[in-house]
Order: C-alpha cells, then structure tokens, then sequence
C-alpha cells in the first residue's frame, strides 16, 4: 500500500481500503507534495480524506465544498485548521463561481477532486463549474464514476444503477464523455473494478 493509501486508513476513509484509488493518485501527484498548491475536494462530509489531504500535502491550502445537509461544517474538526477553507455550496449550482469568488477571492485549484454526487449529469454540471478554475497543467479528478459506456447488459443490473434508470442513463453519460473528451485536454481513465470488487472503482482523470 502507498503511503497515501495508509493515511486514507488512518482517517477512515476508504479512498485506499474499498476502492484502492490511492494506486491513481499517489504516482499522479506525489511530486507535488512539498509545493504550496491548492487543493479543491467536492465532498467533504466528515474530513476523513481531507486529514489525509493535509497530512499528504504539508504545504497546501485544502479547499472544501459541500452542501454540509449529512454532517455540519462546523462540526467538523478540520474546519478551523489554517490550511482548510471549506464552503457551504452545490458543486452543481450554476452561481458557484459566484459563491467562490466571494468565499475565496479568484483562487485557481492544482488539484481538484470531484467527490460529490456520483451521476453522469452530476459530474458533467460541476465539471463545467470548475474546470475553468484548475492551473494549467492542473490535475481534475472525477471518482466513483459507474462507467455506463463499459458495462454489459448483466452488470447494468446492479440494483444501484437499475434502481435510478432516470439519471443512470446512456445519455447522460455520452454527454459527460463528451464534455471531457472534446474540450482540448487529456483524458486518462482508471479502472480499478477488478481489483477492488466494487463496480464503481473508477476514476476519470483531466489534464
């Protein structure tokens, strides 16, 4: 295991444990961490990854977004911690950049993370909001992506995806694939289903 995927452990966040995203990330992004960069997490709910965030990253600035409607922010304990700025917000909502520029001035992410909703729709919305704000040469993340465009007929069945046919659609996703395809940049896909079991482990990556 990385050293990333250990400190996913040790706050009990199961980035490592249950999805072995810590595979992806550590080779991406371990030359950054003694670099004061800026870090943007879509999807706080208890701090877990961002206390490995801060840990991995001792030079960074961790930035956080997430409605707080499951746990409060401030009933988190990372949400006083100097390097943390967090912000009560949708990822989704059409006047984030607004609701950023007032919380955070004009601030540009090298890393961005999107850990929020996990629909095709849901992915393309925030990704529209944000990509404008990654550095050049900056890294977009977009996990637990279902990826409609490979599964089969008998793992579309998966009571998670059958259950919600009106956002887990063709559809939604050609339009997120084209989105993140067609724009000019570098596109990498990680699967990592077969390692970690779960049907969801995979990450798409945006340069």
């Amino acid at each position: 295991m990385t050293e990333l995927g250990t400190l996913f452990n040790k706050y009990g966040c199961d980035k490592a444990s249950k999805h072995h995203y810590d595979d992806v990330y550590h080779p991406n992004l371990m030359h950054l961490r003694a670099q004061p960069i800026n870090v943007l997490e879509i999807g706080v709910f208890k701090g877990a990854s961002t206390k490995a965030w801060l840990d991995y990253f001792p030079k960074a600035t961790i930035y956080g977004i997430d409605t707080f409607q499951r746990v409060p922010m401030d009933a988190l304990d990372v949400w006083s911690h100097p390097r943390v700025k967090l912000l009560q917000a949708s990822s989704q909502d059409p006047n984030l950049m607004f609701q950023m520029a007032e919380a955070w001035d004009h601030v540009l992410f090298d890393v961005i993370i999107d850990d929020g909703e996990h629909t095709p729709d849901a992915n393309r919305r925030t990704f529209l909001n944000l990509i404008n704000h990654l550095v050049r040469g900056g890294q977009y993340y977009i996990e637990d992506v279902w990826p409609l465009h490979l599964m089969n007929t008998q793992q579309m069945q998966h009571p998670w995806v059958r259950e919600r046919p009106l956002v887990y659609t063709k559809s939604h996703m050609d339009e997120f694939l084209k989105l993140v395809y067609d724009r000019g940049h570098t596109t990498v896909e990680y699967d990592l289903r077969k390692k970690s079991g779960e049907p969801d482990s995979y990450i798409f990556k945006v340069t």
